[in-house]
């Protein structure tokens, strides 16, 4: 009978990373009786199961149940599922995946990370994926009523899986702690849940991008929410990662210099604390419930160390700058005219 490992990663928690080293040692796994399901794979160099999140998402139970009762025909000792978006699901497709497990046992792997660090890479993650919020705009909406944001009370989603899984068969675990000890994420997976597979992992090539899906330098994200604002003006919705992109791609052949230096003479900085009186008290209502289910290494009393970030933002008066305005026009025309050459 085998157990299932669910790895839910929230973005920015070191998930790319894990997932490619699952997916290097694939077969390894396999002949050692762990399966990283591929079928689940959108792509190739994609190794997140988003297919098996649309499916819970779309209702598409009866294909998926076809497809686990061949996984477990194989026999194994361990199943391995892992995908940003399963923290994302509603219940009911939290209960459809507990149901696709039958009665074999689960173990459902919850990673968090310190919100000073956490918030600014989430909004330039929702930045790539084309919404236009300005940092100061994300930064008041979560920081306003700490306890109901979804991305700092990370209750909010524990309480689902707990309903679902059984708080017993949920565990904890510390991206922040993790790095803050300078352990490998993927070594530290590999010897907390699956111990005796341990050694498949030992001689893995080194990943050609040590750290996948990084963070991008400050002037270019907010050009690209700039150009994000334009999509959405003209009416794209909902937002993509399209024109992103498109200017990773092509941003480089138009001259900028006069937006760049005009977005740099409004940049200023957020400061944000972990110690700061609403996130210590979210951080003690945690650790009173879930501190129990973390695995090691775990800090006395606490999820993770407080920490602090001064954050770059760009104060939105350099829109007023006609030669910023007539650049991003110039570079939203483009991206337009692309689309429209597609078609």
């Amino acid at each position: 009978m085998p157990r299932y490992l669910v790895h839910v990663g929230p973005h920015k928690t070191g998930t790319t990373y894990l997932q490619l080293r699952f997916d290097a040692a694939r077969e390894r796994l396999r002949q050692g009786g762990v399966v990283y399901p591929a079928e689940w794979s959108s792509a190739e160099n994609e190794p997140s199961h988003r297919k098996l999140v649309v499916g819970l998402r779309e209702g598409r139970t009866a294909d998926l149940k076809s497809q686990f009762e061949a996984i477990e025909r194989g026999n194994p000792e361990y199943v391995l599922i892992s995908g940003e978006g399963i923290n994302h699901l509603p219940q009911s497709a939290i209960a459809a995946l507990r149901t696709l497990m039958g009665s074999h046992p689960v173990t459902l792997i919850f990673y968090c990370r310190r919100w000073s660090e956490l918030l600014p890479s989430l909004w330039q993650e929702r930045v790539k994926h084309g919404y236009d919020e300005t940092f100061p705009e994300f930064f008041a909406d979560n920081m306003s009523d700490p306890f109901a944001s979804v991305i700092m009370n990370f209750a909010l989603r524990l309480n689902v899986y707990a309903d679902v899984f059984g708080f017993e068969n949920i565990r904890l675990v510390s991206y922040s702690n993790i790095c803050d000890a300078g352990i490998d994420l993927a070594d530290h997976f590999f010897d907390t849940f699956l111990p005796h597979h341990r050694s498949l992992i030992d001689d893995l090539s080194v990943l050609p991008v040590a750290r996948p899906n990084q963070s991008l330098p400050p002037l270019q994200v907010e050009v690209m929410r700039a150009l994000n604002a334009f999509s959405i003006r003209n009416g794209t919705l909902p937002p993509s990662s399209a024109l992103r992109e498109w200017s990773m791609a092509h941003a480089g052949r138009f001259e900028t210099t006069a937006l760049l230096a005009a977005i740099r003479a409004a940049g200023a900085t957020l400061h944000f604390s972990d110690a700061s009186s609403s996130a210590r008290q979210l951080q003690d209502a945690l650790s009173a419930t879930y501190l129990a289910l973390m695995v090691p290494p775990v800090k006395p009393g606490r999820l993770f160390e407080p920490g602090a970030s001064e954050i770059p933002f760009f104060h939105q008066r350099y829109l007023t700058d006609r030669s910023a305005w007539r650049i991003l026009d110039e570079l939203y025309t483009a991206y337009r005219a692309t689309l429209r050459s597609a078609v």
